[in-house]
């Protein structure tokens, strides 16, 4: 049976056990200290940064120095109450913690981005959305920095759950400021060819586990010269991902 056809079937047997009505999807996302999908402890988004042309204000550096490259954001959610939408917070990986515990960064002590979920379960798009509440900063060599994720969307259709998000986010540091499309994917998978991006295990080919990545997303194995080390590998992403519309956060997800 083709992976697809058996994806269907999946879905299938869900519907048949629940049902016409199938249970409501609730808002999740990616948490660093254990998410939906692997629950690897200390696991963040993957996430490439595309510039906002005619952002910048006050900017004297290169922008490729930001963007030419790969960066990580760590995720934690809070529960309220059962009824009510979950607080978030956001540390990207320029905000310093102490490595040599080889702890991932903890909200509880590290500078970080707060947000809050304006709902329980998906909008009819299967979209969940984070508003930002208060930015985050920090020092770094003696320039303050400033993250502000002005708004998250997370896709939430059922075979992705969280695992995928596209955020609004202004960066400044000290009297530079930009904006930026942020795409990420979780969790972050390495590669050096298409095979390794598979979310199905194939034993036979002595492949025991699949890369933990949803079989509902569109991936590939990018080499390119942001998320590629020049020598062939790279991490499975979006194919031809671009900040222009981002037209699979509403297709190939069904």
């Amino acid at each position: 049976m083709k992976r697809r056809e058996l994806i269907v079937a999946m879905l299938l047997q869900v519907a048949l056990v629940f049902g016409c009505s199938v249970p409501p999807i609730p808002c999740v996302l990616a948490d660093a200290q254990g998410g939906p999908a692997v629950g690897v402890p200390g696991t963040p988004y993957l996430v490439v940064y595309y510039l906002r042309q005619g952002s910048e204000t006050g900017c004297t550096d290169d922008p490729a120095v930001f963007t030419g490259h790969h960066h990580w954001l760590y995720q934690e959610s809070y529960p309220t109450t059962p009824d009510q939408p979950k607080d978030t917070a956001w540390i990207p990986d320029e905000f310093k913690y102490d490595p040599s515990t080889g702890e991932p960064p903890d909200p509880s002590r590290d500078p970080t981005i707060r947000g809050r979920l304006t709902s329980v379960s998906p909008d009819q798009a299967g979209l969940c959305q984070v508003e930002g509440t208060a930015p985050g900063e920090q020092e770094i060599g003696g320039v303050l920095i400033t993250y502000q994720l002005k708004q998250v969307q997370a896709v939430e259709t059922p075979g992705v759950q969280g695992t995928e998000i596209l955020a609004n986010v202004v960066i400044t540091r000290g009297g530079c400021s930009r904006e930026y499309d942020a795409l990420g994917i979780w969790p972050p998978v390495k590669c050096s060819s298409a095979t390794d991006c598979d979310p199905f295990p194939d034993p036979q080919h002595g492949r025991e586990n699949g890369s933990g990545l949803s079989p509902f997303l569109p991936i590939e194995c990018n080499t390119g010269p942001v998320l590629g080390d020049g020598a062939g590998n790279g991490y499975c992403f979006f194919p031809q991902a671009s900040p222009s519309g981002f037209p699979f956060l509403s297709e190939n997800h069904q």
